[in-house]
């Protein structure tokens, strides 16, 4: 297998909702090769909201069999798992980032004013984001938007992905409204990269989220694959 046509590698939260296209979950969103390993007992809950650090070695196995496997680079379905990027890190040989929110990193000198959509803004904490070389000009949620959290948070209901547009569409209205010299966003949820074009019809500012990391990752370690931030604007 050469350099070139080797697949990104993606450790996936165990949940059980849809992942629809434009979802990192979903392989039809990449035009490259994409392998998944799914690490058991890792739920949302365990992940978002008690940050388990004993999940740790539980991902760190599953990312050697992703490497076993051929992954060139690796990055994760939560953008939560921010928090234990450096202990996952240490134990991966290939390069990974765990979270879109490593974007507050690699936008320093390209933005200055760069905003965060998350599916919950009260779990974002500062052992999530830790020590950023830009610090986010707002952070918004999307916990009270009954339709994401029913479907995403909960998984107590199907997902309705036109209602979830919708929802995430007021959120972004929300923050032009109340930010309005924001000149990039992140969007920490992979779940929200299949709605990044309603949130560039508000805000009409470049998006970087899970998917646009997972071609930069790939652009990283090959040729082939550019940064992909500004594809949808």
């Amino acid at each position: 297998m050469t350099q070139n046509n080797r697949p990104l590698g993606v450790l996936m939260l165990e949940n059980g909702f849809d992942r629809i296209p434009g979802d990192i979950g979903n392989p039809d969103t990449f035009d490259f090769p994409v392998i998944y390993r799914t690490v058991t007992g890792a739920t949302s809950k365990r992940v978002v909201h008690q940050q388990d650090a004993g999940l740790i070695d539980l991902f760190a196995e599953a990312a050697i069999e992703l490497v076993d496997d051929g992954a060139a680079a690796m990055t994760t379905s939560c953008g939560f798992l921010a928090r234990f990027q450096s202990e996952l890190s240490a134990r991966i040989p290939v390069p990974f980032t765990a979270s879109s929110i490593d974007y507050l990193n690699r936008l320093k000198g390209f933005h200055s004013a760069v905003a965060v959509i998350t599916a919950d803004a009260g779990a974002l904490n500062p052992n999530v984001l830790g020590p950023t070389a830009l610090i986010p000009a707002a952070i918004v949620g999307l916990e009270n938007c009954p339709a994401f959290r029913s479907a995403i948070l909960e998984e107590t209901a199907r997902l309705d992905p036109a209602v979830v547009a919708r929802e995430v569409a007021g959120v972004a209205l929300q923050l032009a409204h109340e930010h309005p010299g924001l000149d990039a966003v992140v969007l920490e949820c992979t779940n929200l990269p299949p709605y990044r074009a309603a949130i560039a019809e508000v805000l009409q500012i470049p998006i970087y989220d899970s998917v646009t990391l997972a071609h930069d990752l790939m652009g990283e370690t090959t040729t082939d694959h550019g940064n992909a931030a500004d594809r949808d604007l």
